[in-house]
């Protein structure tokens, strides 16, 4: 009898062991449109409301954060490459290919409009009036855009996507294809877009996808098929500490049976970030390291968008959809620490983080164009403020405590 106690015993300890750890965060979660057709965009104006396109001009929407979706729109001669969404109503699709056109909507995808404006892949907008479509700007929410000149040397290349760090610096990146090798290209702007200048980096063959920040000072830059010695089965990070002063390289490689183009790379806070690839690869380090997070052999990723670290959608092959779901228990005794604005986007209320260090400390909120809309203050010994924006329009808001900032959206 005495035999089958040590066993018994080690079973109970590793148990014990276990339930000393919470459970793993997050977990992913494959879904399907009701169409078998690769999904190449996504966007999420707010958490349930979002959009996909794809092949052969197909147009999906969830209303429930992506278990399901209803089509829009599909069977047209064009497939689709692009999608941004500035709320739950108006939003834009992109043409792929040679072709280069883009359509609006104001009735959250009943009906669509030829715009007569920018070529590009990617959208960002401050509000429902003030936005980008790569360089180009728009005051009136894309029904008329205002072309950008940064091409003094006569060189063209696709903007894949731009950023805004606050009301006046941003940064677009995109690639080229020259001399056999992917050419890699920054812009950055510091009057609110009207001016943007090609960035210095030295010879980087990369195709550069993808950039954000999750602060005015970190940001990251990702490209695939970086090729500094005849080898392109690498990508490149750039990364800034400076708010894009300086930005610092390193190499990313994934297993040798992946293909090496990453498609899109979003950091929701600083050191965690996800690249879409073969496979869905995340990052705790900033970059140094790099896990497979999820992979299915039915299932090739093309683009992502989060809500935050532990929730978001990935869309690709096949017309399947994969959600990342928060599986964090609830800690009570937490509650009221937020690192970040909650909800967010907000609608009548929004619970800012604070810390007063002990002393009544001035919250204050700048809307997108820099100018202040709100003062809030605060009893140095909460960790967090609730702050009525019922009255606010829709749109980007900064906010700023002790010289700690931050960002929210209004729906």
């Amino acid at each position: 009898m005495k035999k089958f106690l040590f066993p018994l015993l080690l079973i109970f300890l590793f148990i014990a062991f276990l339930s000393a750890f919470p459970a793993h965060a997050e977990r992913w979660e494959m879904t399907r449109i009701p169409r078998d057709r690769e999904l190449s965009a996504v966007h999420f104006p707010t958490r349930d409301v979002g959009y996909a396109v794809g092949g052969d001009g197909i147009i999906v929407k969830t209303t429930d954060g992506g278990k399901t979706w209803e089509v829009l729109s599909e069977n047209t001669y064009y497939d689709l490459r692009g999608v941004y969404f500035i709320n739950e109503k108006t939003g834009f699709v992109y043409q792929m290919a040679s072709n280069n056109k883009m359509w609006r909507t104001a009735d959250g995808g009943k009906t669509w409009s030829k715009s007569e404006g920018p070529f590009r892949y990617c959208a960002y907008f401050f509000d429902d009036k003030k936005g980008f479509a790569g360089t180009d700007r728009t005051t009136d929410g894309g029904i008329t855009w205002t072309k950008s000149n940064w091409h003094p040397d006569g060189k063209r290349w696709d903007v894949q996507s731009v950023t805004f760090i606050d009301p006046s610096t941003g940064f677009a990146v995109g690639y080229e294809w020259k001399d056999g090798v992917y050419k890699g290209h920054v812009l950055k702007t510091t009057d609110g877009g009207i001016n943007w200048i090609e960035q210095e980096f030295g010879n980087i063959n990369a195709a550069f996808r993808s950039v954000s920040f999750v602060d005015e000072k970190n940001g990251y830059i990702v490209g695939g098929k970086y090729n500094p010695d005849g080898d392109d089965r690498k990508g490149v990070l750039l990364k800034t500490t400076d708010g894009g002063l300086t930005w610092k390289k390193s190499v990313i490689l994934t297993e040798s049976t992946d293909n090496y183009l990453f498609y899109t790379a979003v950091f929701t806070e600083k050191g965690t970030g996800y690249i879409s690839s073969s496979a869905i690869y995340k990052t705790t380090d900033d970059g140094a390291t790099w896990s497979k997070d999820f992979y299915s052999n039915i299932f090739f990723p093309k683009d992502l968008f989060l809500h935050d670290t532990r929730t978001g959608v990935v869309v690709g092959t096949n017309g399947y959809v994969v959600r990342l779901i928060d599986n964090t228990p609830i800690d009570e005794t937490n509650a009221d620490v937020l690192p970040t604005a909650f909800p967010n986007p907000a609608r009548g209320t929004v619970t800012l983080p604070f810390d007063g260090n002990g002393a009544d400390a001035m919250l204050r909120i700048f809307n997108a164009g820099g100018r202040l809309v709100k003062e809030v203050n605060a009893d140095g010994g909460l960790k967090s403020v609730a702050v009525d924006v019922s009255g606010f329009d829709a749109g980007l808001y900064f906010y700023s405590c002790n010289g700690k900032s931050g960002r929210f959206f209004v729906e």
